[in-house]
């Protein structure tokens, strides 16, 4: 599960560094912020899962 949770955070962070670095160049990045927040609330709920563990 920690691994499970280690490589979400680093997938989030890399997304989240791509999507601000085109939104600086003025691609329109609604979609790819979409999509990373479902994946930050997959995120969330791996996080919660392993607490109650």
């Amino acid at each position: 599960m920690s691994a499970r949770i280690t490589e979400a955070e680093a997938s989030t962070s890399a997304r989240t560094a791509t999507i601000l670095l085109l939104a600086s160049t003025g691609f329109n990045t609604s979609e790819a912020v979409q999509e990373l927040w479902a994946d930050m609330d997959a995120l969330a709920v791996l996080r919660d899962v392993r607490r109650r563990l």
